[in-house]
């Protein structure tokens, strides 16, 4: 692929993540994610991010899609714990587990994919195993009020109020401070 193509792809690429990010604007973004991918088709973190643009206009097929190939060419955490998300919201469950446990087994650390799989299983009605998630999630981000707040969903489906009760003070501590760290899960 010509020099030319690739900096034109980067050009628009640029374009497309401030549209998202300053305006808002997916379907512009989507539309110029598009355009970038004409000038470099093997690019897995435009893929991602195109992905991204679609999940924020709900369009979760299109989500999926484009994080299957981001995967397919640059396997990354984040890729399999956004298209988890995207299966969760088509319904997929099974999908939806499998592709954050993927991304756990790649990186234990990732937050997002752990609060995620907790709140399966505080769906699921596997409240202890929701706590240890949960628990290995404040490990790792302290200061992930979702975790936390999850959690003490668990404790109180549990009937442990004094545990419950505390993890939504700690959660609501950590917000009100501005120095709560978590990202998009679930349960919101």
């Amino acid at each position: 692929m010509p020099t030319s193509d690739k900096n034109m792809a980067a050009v628009l690429f640029g374009q497309a993540m401030d549209t998202a990010r300053m305006w808002g604007n997916f379907a512009e973004a989507v539309r110029l994610f598009t355009q970038a991918l004409q000038h470099d088709p093997n690019n897995g973190e435009i893929y991602h991010n195109r992905g991204m643009a679609y999940s924020n206009l709900e369009r979760w097929r299109e989500a999926i899609s484009d994080f299957s190939r981001a995967i397919s060419l640059s396997p990354h955490p984040s890729s399999y714990e956004q298209r988890g998300l995207a299966y969760y919201q088509t319904g997929d469950r099974d999908s939806a587990f499998n592709d954050w446990q993927k991304a756990l087994r790649m990186d234990s650390r990732r937050t997002f994919a752990i609060i995620n799989l907790a709140w399966l299983a505080i769906e699921e009605g596997q409240f202890q195993q929701a706590i240890e998630l949960c628990s290995h999630a404040i490990l790792v981000e302290p200061t992930c009020a979702k975790a936390y707040e999850n959690r003490a969903r668990a404790y109180l489906e549990m009937g442990d109020r004094t545990r419950g009760l505390a993890d939504i003070q700690t959660a609501r501590e950590l917000v009100a401070s501005g120095r709560d760290t978590s990202d998009f899960d679930l349960s919101e």
